[in-house]
């Protein structure tokens, strides 16, 4: 079969048949042409325009939709619908993720949803943008600080000092915390005094937290100041009155609270409080029990009758926690069967926990396999790690600690849980393998790393604990107290005897009365043999006993005794609580107590 190929379409040229009547076929071809050559390129021309031109356009309508779900969401926030709040922010969020009002509104409420970490995503996005507003920064600094980030806060609250606009009055707070975390305790009480001040315009959540801080520092009369503001706050009928109560309550029963509410108010207090839950009840009944200890056994009674119905559950997960603080194990399994156990996560944790505070261990690992309940994987393989430690096993159970923290995916919440676990459980292995890895996940993040070093402090390993510092360091290298900590233990270590000197006659120069860095100067000073020099540092100090560090009077000690002032050297050495210092101070200790 032979194949034919069309022919093809004869191409006409416009001059040839100009002055001659044209066929059919001919009209077609010749508007086809014109068609190519002259209309199509000016239709192209006007598609490119309307698409060019319309997409300002139609991004324009998306903010504008966009704006309009925010502002929803931010009055959905305001009438305390958090999570609708939440929804419609995110929906505006992903309509259009560069608009500065969508970001400030889901920045905002993550912020009032306690959110810490996902709010600061949307502040730094925002800071991006150049479109921080006065209160932005406000917010962006309260934020900041309660998610760890100091530098962040003191950037913002920098900014906002020298913004020259009118200070409001959390400004004040803001300042306050931002200098304590700084290491600037004289800023610090200055600013929260100023925040607790008669005269100020502070909110009472503003004055319960410079009340706080007040109180965790150790100058004796800011100290006073922020109990007698934390007192007041209790006698209130605000929100607030309820944490200070609980502090009060507190207080009252280690038996601290000369200065504070009296036992019967607090029991008044907390059991009147219209937001008083069963833990603020409990903790009413611990201090009827202090006050009259004869009555332990009536007050457990009442207890269990008030909450330890089987059909309140969150109650009787309560009472089974209180119950369990107080030894009660055989009274938790009476309440809290198996069976019953199983109607939540919080009774099933209760009863393990008193089986374990009985030594049954044999009881939990049988509980935790027989997956009649189905606990987080977490949860269950940390349970399942101290039932076989305690049954001999430990091969098992260091493997059960390895799956715990690699069930945590790497998020920080879930391993300090491994972490805090397995300190409380004695693993100090497994703790410091779960808190370096939350160290190295989140290494910006301040308190993680605080938490970090307060572990290693406390087992007592300094050179584990020098690391740390210097690794804090290396991301915060303008931190006076990690400088001073450095050069301290530098000294103490024997190491870089000069860089210590350097770093400790500096940060003396800037705040001549911190006894923390006098101490650092004097005890460089005495590696290097500068004795006369080093007992110097002591000179016109003024040194409270409630206010000087273990190390600062052992290095006073070691001042004396070098300069010959042996009998008082070791009347300084004898009031030093041994308990409190490093093994590197504890053998400078001994030196001392010694030497005739």
């Amino acid at each position: 079969m032979i194949s034919r190929q069309p022919a093809e379409e004869p191409v006409i040229d416009p001059s040839e048949v100009e002055g001659r009547d044209l066929t059919y076929e001919e009209h077609v071809q010749l508007r086809r042409r014109r068609w190519l050559r002259i209309y199509l390129p000016i239709l192209a021309v006007l598609i490119v325009g309307i698409v060019v031109g319309g997409l300002p356009a139609w991004r324009a309508v998306k903010a504008f939709h966009a704006r309009r779900i925010a502002a929803e969401a931010k009055s959905l926030l305001e009438q305390g619908k958090m999570e609708e709040a939440r929804n419609r922010a995110l929906d505006a969020y992903k309509l259009a993720f560069v608009e500065p009002a969508v970001i400030r509104a889901n920045a905002q409420i993550h912020s009032r949803r306690g959110r810490g970490n996902e709010a600061m995503h949307f502040w730094r996005e925002l800071e991006k943008l150049k479109s921080l507003t006065i209160e932005d920064r406000r917010d962006f600094a309260a934020t900041a600080l309660s998610a760890g980030d100091l530098e962040s806060a003191g950037r913002m609250v920098d900014s906002l000092n020298a913004s020259g606009q009118p200070p409001k009055p959390i400004d004040a707070l803001l300042n306050a915390q931002v200098a304590a975390g700084r290491s600037d305790f004289t800023k610090a009480q200055e600013w929260a005094r100023k925040v607790v001040a008669p005269d100020s315009k502070n909110t009472e959540r503003e004055r319960y937290l410079a009340a706080m801080l007040l109180v965790s520092m150790q100058d004796p009369e800011g100290r006073v100041l922020g109990l007698r503001q934390v007192t007041a706050l209790a006698r209130t009928d605000h929100e607030v009155a309820l944490e200070a109560l609980v502090f009060e309550a507190r207080r009252s029963r280690s038996g601290s609270n000369a200065d504070g509410l009296g036992s019967p108010e607090i029991i008044q207090r907390l059991e009147s409080h219209p937001k008083a839950e069963p833990v603020h009840k409990l903790l009413a009944l611990d201090v009827r029990a202090r006050v009259d200890p004869l009555r332990k056994e009536e007050f457990i009674q009442q207890a269990i009758r008030e909450y330890g119905k089987p059909e309140n559950k969150e109650a009787l997960a309560k009472l089974v926690v209180w119950l369990n603080e107080k030894r009660e194990h055989e009274r938790v399994l009476q309440l809290v069967t198996f069976d019953r156990s199983l109607g939540s996560s919080e009774l099933f944790l209760g009863r393990l926990d008193a089986l374990g505070a009985l030594d049954r261990w044999n009881e939990v690992r049988q509980a935790l396999e027989s997956q009649r309940f189905p606990l987080d994987p977490i949860i269950q393989e940390l349970y399942l790690a101290r039932a076989l430690a305690q049954m001999g096993d430990k091969v098992a159970s260091d493997n059960r600690w390895l799956k715990a923290r690699q069930a945590t995916n790497g998020a920080t919440d879930k391993l300090l849980v491994v972490a805090r676990y397995a300190e409380r459980a004695g693993n100090f292995g497994a703790a410091e393998a779960a808190y370096r890895q939350v160290a190295e996940t989140s290494p910006e993040i301040r308190p993680l790393q605080e938490t970090f070093l307060r572990f290693l402090s406390e087992n007592g390993d300094t050179p584990k604990v020098h690391r740390q510092i210097r690794a804090m360091l290396r991301i915060w290298p303008q931190d006076p107290s990690l400088q001073n900590d450095d050069a301290y233990l530098s000294a103490l270590r024997n190491e870089s005897l000069e860089a210590a000197l350097a770093t400790a006659e500096r940060l003396v120069a800037a705040s001549p009365t911190s006894l923390p860095h006098r101490t650092t100067l004097a005890l460089a000073r005495l590696r290097l043999g500068r004795n006369a020099d080093a007992l110097q540092t002591f000179r016109n100090l003024n040194i409270p006993e409630n206010v000087a560090l273990p190390n600062t009077r052992l290095i006073h000690a070691m001042a004396l005794q070098s300069c010959g002032f042996g009998i008082e050297a070791r009347a300084e050495a004898s009031r030093v609580p041994r308990t409190k210092l490093r093994a590197e101070e504890r053998v400078l200790l001994d030196q001392i107590l010694s030497r005739p």
